[in-house]
């Protein structure tokens, strides 16, 4: 293993990678993402998210009994 390699193993096991990781590369707020000018393709990606949400809570739910 050379050096750079070591020293980017050490720095993801460092408690703070993450914080500095997501200010590098900033997630989209509350996971939506916005496509401007076509509300046909935005409603159908939310209406999809809605109905994978719902299967994996009841998936989960189930799971649990």
């Amino acid at each position: 293993m050379n050096k750079w390699t070591q020293l980017s193993i050490e720095y993801a096991c460092q408690r703070s990678y993450l914080d500095d990781l997501f200010q590098v590369y900033p997630t989209i707020l509350d996971g939506v993402l916005y496509i401007p000018g076509n509300n046909k393709i935005n409603e159908a990606i939310t209406e999809t998210y809605s109905k994978i949400m719902i299967a994996l809570m009841l998936r989960n739910y189930f799971y649990q009994i």
